[in-house]
């Protein structure tokens, strides 16, 4: 049997096909002869289940990935740490990291995903990613990153599994303690079609952008140790000194 999320689009399909076709009545007895369902939507169970924790991603890319090396490590754990999708962490570090131009906001203190066409897709966005000044000067350094794919075809060669998609649910659910699901939607790439979403709501993203900094900023020092000038990386970090104008990097020896 088909996983329900195919079921639903093989369904819809059918039912786009035959309304084409002018045989939509068809299509209906059809349906109601072969018990064609759409099938129920499960987000109560997805809801009342294990709960999902950052510091489990965080524990995933300390004993999993760092020790793949820096160039693995930093464009998963900025993923984790800005909540986007795995693809779009990616392609945004690689591309503040060659340029800031016009892609970082100094006013409210973000990179402006929405002024790239590749971020800006049929159904899948991104908008913002608010950064802090310390881990603006990390991207500044000009570390070397790979892109998603490359990440990809690196974990299956390893047999080790991706948790990009756990953290990133699990950042929707603490960041939703500190700012409306509104804006919780927006940094995720999410503008939802209500009314008020898109008429009335309007919120002050110099705000939003100081509370996201100020929640994110334990998470921060796990992930990056940003600032520390500490000859040791302690558990959960890497050590960095975008200060000195290059990075330091204690991976198991790499």
């Amino acid at each position: 049997m088909l996983p329900e999320n195919r079921r639903r689009l093989v369904a819809n399909a059918l039912k786009a096909l035959s309304t084409f076709l002018g045989a939509a009545a068809l299509y209906t007895k059809f349906k109601e002869r072969y018990e064609i369902n759409y099938g129920q939507r499960n987000s109560i169970l997805k809801m009342i289940g294990e709960p999902a924790s950052l510091q489990e991603a965080v524990g995933w890319l300390v004993e999993e990935v760092r020790p793949l090396g820096l160039k693995y490590y930093l464009p998963a754990a900025f993923t984790v740490y800005s909540g986007l999708r795995a693809s779009e962490g990616f392609r945004a570090i690689k591309l503040a990291s060659q340029s800031l131009e016009g892609y970082y906001n100094a006013e409210l203190r973000c990179l402006e995903h929405f002024r790239y066409p590749e971020f800006m897709r049929r159904t899948k966005n991104a908008y913002l990613t608010f950064i802090s000044d310390d881990l603006l000067d990390l991207i500044r350094s000009r570390p070397e990153t790979v892109d998603f794919p490359a990440f990809n075809s690196k974990l299956k060669r390893e047999a080790l599994n991706s948790k990009l998609k756990e953290a990133r649910r699990a950042w929707a659910s603490e960041l939703r303690n500190v700012i409306p699901s509104e804006a919780v939607d927006l940094l995720q790439g999410r503008i939802s079609s209500s009314v008020f979403v898109r008429h009335y709501y309007r919120p002050d993203l110099k705000e939003i952008g100081e509370k996201v900094l100020g929640a994110l900023e334990p998470l921060e020092k796990q992930l990056f140790q940003i600032g520390s000038e500490s000859s040791s990386t302690p558990r959960g970090g890497v050590a960095f000194h975008p200060r000195r104008g290059s990075r330091q990097k204690e991976i198991d020896g790499r």
